[in-house]
């Protein structure tokens, strides 16, 4: 394909190649459980117990692991409250509440959409 054929495909928004920084953030979100969790605690500040019943499914191992990678990723804080009994307590950063719209729009598309099996 010419130079000149690229540019305009590009400024058509047609070129489908993702940039450095997409493939990053999908990266992370593509992580099992992220979606869910970011999803929850979109709702506002959560303790652990309380994302173990907001994501069904999910193991207290694999939970933790998660929720440290969305924290080193920037998307989730984690405030560990003095107690006792100690207990830490988890919430969006600025950057995760930045996907709350998306999120919700997920949200929105998927209760308007008739129940379908799982395959």
């Amino acid at each position: 394909m010419t130079r000149n054929r690229q540019s305009s495909r590009a400024a058509l928004g047609t070129d489908r190649r993702l940039d450095a920084d997409t493939c990053a953030a999908l990266e992370v979100l593509e992580s099992r459980w992220a979606l869910r969790l970011l999803t929850a605690l979109a709702g506002g500040p959560a303790r652990f117990s309380e994302l173990e019943g907001a994501v069904p499914g999910v193991s207290r191992r694999m939970m933790s692991e998660r929720l440290r990678e969305l924290e080193a990723a920037g998307l989730v804080r984690r405030t560990v409250d003095a107690g006792p009994p100690i207990t830490s307590t988890y919430s969006l950063t600025t950057d995760g509440e930045g996907l709350g719209t998306i999120l919700d729009m997920v949200r929105r598309w998927a209760a308007a959409r008739p129940v379908r099996a799982a395959s």
